[in-house]
């Protein structure tokens, strides 16, 4: 792949979350609370205006679950996951989070994620938790569940790093 083909994947994404962290920048303030956009999310949600729209779409689309996700299927790859989820952390910890700060655009996005620098045990930790709460069988498909939400605080958190990178300085 060319750096220019890369360039551009890197902001395609989530169109919901991407809606979302556009909305939020254009007219409620900005992005802010960037790791907690699930709970500014329900709140606006709460709004019964068509300014809460946007929000309400969000969380009804999260909760959704795919009509070709298979439960069974998803068990079975959370006991692999399990199985598997030292080496799991280890590639996440050494390859992406170390690794791709060794590359520029990589490291750009990692430091807006934020936490790297200022708080590394405090981001490592937070990672870890996702990673064994993906394992807990129903965590992936059932709302409300602690890696279901995780997920949707990932997402919403990247569509804002997709709205930030695509804007020059």
């Amino acid at each position: 792949f060319s750096k220019e083909r890369l360039d551009r994947f890197r902001l395609l994404g989530d169109p919901a979350a991407d809606r979302v962290a556009a909305e939020l920048h254009e007219k409620h303030g900005g992005l802010t609370r960037i790791h907690d956009l699930l709970s500014t999310v329900h709140t606006k949600a709460e709004d019964p205006s068509e300014a809460g729209e946007v929000f309400r779409n969000f969380l009804s689309e999260s909760i959704a679950v795919p009509s070709w996700a298979d439960r069974a299927m998803v068990e079975r790859g959370q006991r692999v996951h399990a199985t598997h989820l030292p080496f799991i952390g280890l590639s996440l910890f050494s390859g992406s989070l170390v690794g791709g700060g060794q590359f520029r655009t990589a490291s750009v996005v990692t430091a807006l994620a934020g936490n790297i620098t200022t708080e590394p045990t405090r981001r490592i930790t937070e990672t870890g938790m996702l990673l064994a709460a993906l394992a807990f069988p129903g965590s992936l498909v059932d709302a409300g569940s602690e890696a279901h939400d995780s997920l949707t605080r990932v997402r919403l958190l990247h569509g804002a790093l997709r709205h930030w990178l695509a804007r020059p300085g």
